[in-house]
């Protein structure tokens, strides 16, 4: 039994109460900064400046005693879970436990240790008491663009007390992000601004997995399909410089970090239109598939892949143009003709 979170919890008719180790007011309560992010989460995925996370999301919360501390009946035990998994959420003015207040120990040396993770979720989350570590069972990303769930966990917090006031949170991308990019490099200025994209499909991609230790296994047999943009009118493909091809809140993709499986594909699907001078007829439906490992071997924790489509209608492996050349002019000798003499010049 912990020392003092059986009490902290009761009706605030118990703040009279003058048993030792059970006097708690609400100044003694637990909460949290509202600095929370350490990059944008999966609501603004192309921005990169830290941020606050948003008042109207939740996450989970564990507190362990930094050390051996002293239970209520007398027995001791290490490290011992304070809180175990409760939901944090804003409650007007600070962050703080959602069901009910939490209270410091009111013995300060007894110091907490904070883990953290979002979003909130008690069936998926636990602590690992092998790693000391929060742990994600089953974790599911989910397919739906822009309604993908951004698994976050924070850095410990460790050996805080009452006097250490509101506990700091700040939370690291446990996924991977894909976005894609695409221009035109056609040197050839008769067959540029001849292409737009249609659709761009990810095979093969792992939506689902267990995280401890830092690390994530994905489950293989939760694979999906998923289409990252889709549009019947399609994006003309820019040229020279790099740009987005979707908008931010649909075209990125968060998957589970892994190495990158060989099924794991980028098909492109896209047209070009015909070309001035009749040489590129128009042609609609037009594919490429490029296995993604063979541009990088591993999608690592925290890092959003810019995956850039180049198209060169000239040059290009997919689309080339075979121009026409001739082979080395020669010149034929004059034919000499002999038409006779001029007499007595």
């Amino acid at each position: 039994m912990k020392k003092i979170l059986a009490i902290a919890v009761m009706a605030a008719a118990m703040l009279t109460s003058c048993v030792k180790n059970e006097i708690v007011s609400p100044a003694g309560e637990i909460n949290f900064k509202d600095f929370m992010v350490s990059t944008k989460a999966l609501v603004l995925p192309g921005e990169t400046a830290v941020a606050n996370l948003p008042t109207t999301y939740t996450f989970g919360a564990f507190a362990l005693y930094t050390g051996t501390y002293e239970g209520v009946t007398g027995e001791t035990a290490p490290d011992a879970i304070y809180v175990n998994d409760l939901e944090v959420a804003y409650k007007t003015s600070y962050w703080g436990f959602a069901a009910q207040p939490m209270y410091w120990p009111t013995n300060k040396a007894d110091k907490l240790d904070f883990y953290a993770y979002f979003p909130y979720n008690a069936t998926v989350a636990d602590w690992d008491d092998v790693n000391n570590c929060v742990k994600l069972t089953a974790a599911d990303l989910g397919t739906t663009l822009g309604d993908q769930t951004d698994w976050m966990i924070a850095a410990k917090e460790v050996g805080r007390n009452s006097d250490n006031g509101q506990v700091p949170v700040a939370f690291r991308h446990i996924t991977s992000m894909l976005v894609f990019n695409a221009y035109d490099a056609t040197p050839d200025t008769r067959y540029q601004n001849l292409v737009t994209i249609k659709k761009i499909e990810v095979k093969q991609a792992a939506y689902t997995g267990d995280y401890t230790n830092n690390a994530w296994t994905a489950d293989g047999a939760s694979r999906a399909d998923v289409v990252v943009y889709d549009d019947a009118t399609g994006v003309d493909v820019p040229l020279t410089t790099p740009a987005n091809v979707t908008t931010a809140t649909s075209g990125a993709l968060i998957v589970v970090p892994e190495d990158v499986q060989a099924a794991t594909t980028l098909v492109v699907t896209y047209d070009i239109a015909e070309s001035a001078d009749h040489v590129y007829e128009a042609a609609t439906g037009k594919t490429v598939e490029i296995a993604v490992n063979g541009l990088n071997g591993t999608w690592e924790a925290g890092k959003k892949y810019v995956y850039t489509i180049k198209f060169d209608l000239v040059n290009g492996a997919n689309e080339h143009l075979q121009e026409i050349i001739f082979e080395q002019p020669t010149v034929l000798p004059w034919v000499e003709e002999v038409v006779g003499e001029y007499d007595n010049i």
